[in-house]
């Protein structure tokens, strides 16, 4: 009998033998792995728990307690703990894979008035992310709350003047861009005339 047993907190896709199951699509960590002796020295029968349930025969329970068998606690986001006697497993992910995980930022911008236009704020964020991890196309949600309290109109006013006093970028990337080239275009005509006029003078050839 081959007793096939994950490291501690292995990762990834593991397949296993009728009658235990994991779901093939789904990535799997082994969070614990419990000798036969383990239970027993808790009180419990590792028979009527883990393989009378399943239709396997106390024989084959045997079989494995003679071998050393333990049972792996296998564990993912996606599903509920499944136990499976190292016995049954069949292949074990390979170990050179690199785990990702879903990553969402988010920023609280407090109260504001429902008329504020975020769309500049929103494809600024996208392209931030974009230049600064490499991400393309990132898609920046609107999640939006009802406010606790009563603003009255002296109030807003006096707020949004704050606000509007601190904004310091109202200029979209491409919008700096051309301010940019066309700066620069202006300082290379006036370097071109200046050349001019020295060579005019003798002073340039």
């Amino acid at each position: 009998m081959t007793l096939l047993t994950p490291v501690l907190h292995a990762r990834g896709r593991f397949t296993v033998a009728a009658p235990f199951a994991l779901q093939s699509n789904v990535l799997y960590e082994c969070i614990a792995i419990r000798t036969f002796s383990d239970y027993v020295g808790a009180g419990l029968d590792a028979f009527s728990k883990f393989y009378e349930p399943m239709g396997i025969s106390h024989e084959r329970y045997e079989e494995d307690q003679a071998a050393g068998a333990s049972i792996c606690t296998f564990a993912s986001s996606e599903t509920e703990l499944v136990y499976i006697p190292d016995s049954y497993i069949t292949s074990l992910p390979i170990l050179d894979q690199v785990a990702y995980s879903r990553i969402v930022l988010s920023v609280d911008l407090g109260a504001l008035p429902d008329a504020v236009d975020l769309t500049f704020l929103r494809s600024t964020i996208a392209a931030d992310v974009e230049a600064i991890i490499g991400k393309a196309a990132p898609v920046v949600n609107l999640h939006q709350a009802a406010s606790k309290g009563v603003v009255t109109q002296a109030q807003h006013e006096a707020l949004e003047t704050a606000r509007q006093a601190a904004i310091t970028n109202q200029q979209t990337d491409r919008a700096r861009l051309l301010a940019t080239q066309e700066q620069l275009a202006a300082t290379q005509a006036k370097v071109t005339l200046l050349e001019q006029i020295l060579r005019d003078y003798g002073f340039l050839q």
